[in-house]
């Protein structure tokens, strides 16, 4: 994976200097190419980079397509994910709510691309504490999604998971517990990326250990994301180290980590 990654991010600033010699900075190409360059940074956890890069993507969307283009919104969301990452969630709330608002206006408050950006803002508004705000905004978002793509699409798991992670927030462990059955079940390896499996098995073990439900099971769980972390490397290394300590307080840390 890492690996991998060097390669991406190296081919990626190479064909963003390119297009910057040959189409200059207002040429659609460069903001897709700036786009991808800072998915690569962020996936391989160089925040700095990612902001630079996704910056520059907002700056050209904006100028080539205008400020209530979608894809202006998706560079807002981005660099709201990229800030939440890293843990500026003051910055990830005002640019996740920018990236909303062009959303809503450009393709409706009912589309499905509207309900994951609006799940994102609340992923952060959970991080801030803000637990009512984020379950209104997710029970909204959760609705849509089951009524446009159906009750088991992939992407009706953002929102769910959220959703139990807010209640377990407010302690709410009875309500959360099914939520995160179901979200778990919409998260099968080789189906959802490695880190939403891992973070799913994390969060109900987690869950089931404090609702003093089956504690084995809780542990195998969160072993399980332990494992799912590790496999992924650096970039997800402090879920890495939580699902450690967690398993350390327990005494069920596997032998050799």
């Amino acid at each position: 994976n890492a690996g991998r990654l060097d390669d991406a991010i190296r081919t990626g600033t190479e064909a963003v200097e390119l297009l910057r010699e040959t189409v200059g900075e207002d040429h659609p190409r460069l903001g897709t190419a700036l786009a991808n360059l800072g998915s690569a940074q962020a996936r391989a956890g160089d925040a700095k980079g990612a902001e630079a890069s996704f910056l520059g993507a907002l700056r050209n969307a904006t100028v080539v397509y205008g400020e209530d283009h979608r894809r202006t919104g998706l560079a807002l969301n981005n660099l709201g994910v990229n800030y939440e990452m890293s843990g500026q969630l003051a910055e990830a709330e005002r640019y996740h709510r920018q990236a909303g608002a062009v959303f809503t206006k450009a393709l409706g408050a009912d589309h499905p691309t509207t309900a994951i950006v609006m799940s994102n803002l609340a992923s952060v508004m959970i991080k801030e504490g803000k637990l009512d705000e984020a379950e209104q905004v997710l029970r909204g978002t959760l609705s849509t999604l089951e009524q446009r793509l159906g009750p088991d699409h992939p992407d009706v798991a953002l929102p769910l998971g959220l959703l139990a992670e807010a209640m377990a927030g407010a302690e709410r462990l009875d309500e959360a517990l099914p939520l995160l059955e179901r979200t778990l079940a919409l998260r099968q390896p080789g189906r959802s990326p490695p880190e939403e499996v891992a973070a799913s098995q994390y969060a109900l073990g987690d869950v089931l250990w404090r609702a003093n439900g089956d504690r084995s099971r809780a542990i195998a769980l969160v072993t399980q994301a332990y494992e799912g972390y590790r496999a992924i490397g650096e970039p997800r290394a402090d879920e890495r180290e939580r699902a450690r300590a967690w398993l350390q307080e327990r005494g069920a840390l596997p032998e050799g980590s």
